[in-house]
């Protein structure tokens, strides 16, 4: 291969390495920050904790999934999108097996995923089983994006089929 084709390879490498590090002291200081907004918001518009269910694409997934694993009681499920979980960074402040117990996820990644390849799907998936988080994960033959055709479909039938199971939530 010559250089010239290399260099973008290489770029890509770098970005997705890049994409990978996390600041811990931001994460830190952005999940204590949104714990409460998540509160205030559900007081504001009269949600429960059990009719919520956050969810984000990428860094916003990683977070999204941040506050489920770490304050359980604060939503009813999450939804990681094309994003991961960070056990580095949470498994200090992960809630235990008990307060887990009631919370769902919904993991939906690209297996074409060029900024977080979809090990980081496979891994968070794993990562889920072992402290026993009801969890659906649905893999999607696109790059690092979210799309209404592609990945939430998926997410759907998981959200209607909490709705069935607990009678709340509502998707349109």
């Amino acid at each position: 291969m010559a250089f010239a084709e290399q260099a973008p390879q290489r770029r890509q490498a770098q970005d997705a390495e890049r994409e990978r590090r996390i600041d811990a002291q931001q994460a830190e200081h952005s999940h204590q920050a949104l714990v409460p907004l998540l509160a205030a918001l559900q007081r504001q518009h009269g949600v429960a904790a059990q009719q919520t269910v956050v969810a984000g694409f990428s860094q916003g997934g990683i977070m999204s999934a941040g506050v489920a694993l770490t304050s359980p009681e604060s939503v009813a499920g999450f939804g990681l999108l094309s994003g991961r979980i960070l056990p580095e960074e949470i498994a200090p402040l992960l809630a235990s097996r008990e307060r887990l117990g009631r919370l769902q996820g919904f993991v939906a990644h690209g297996e074409l995923d060029s900024k977080l390849p979809v090990d980081w799907a496979q891994r968070a998936h794993a990562w889920l089983d072992e402290p026993g988080v009801d969890h659906a994960l649905k893999l999607y033959p696109i790059d690092h994006s979210i799309s209404a055709p592609t990945s939430w479909p998926g997410g759907r039938p998981w959200a209607e089929g909490r709705e069935a199971r607990a009678g709340y939530l509502r998707m349109t």
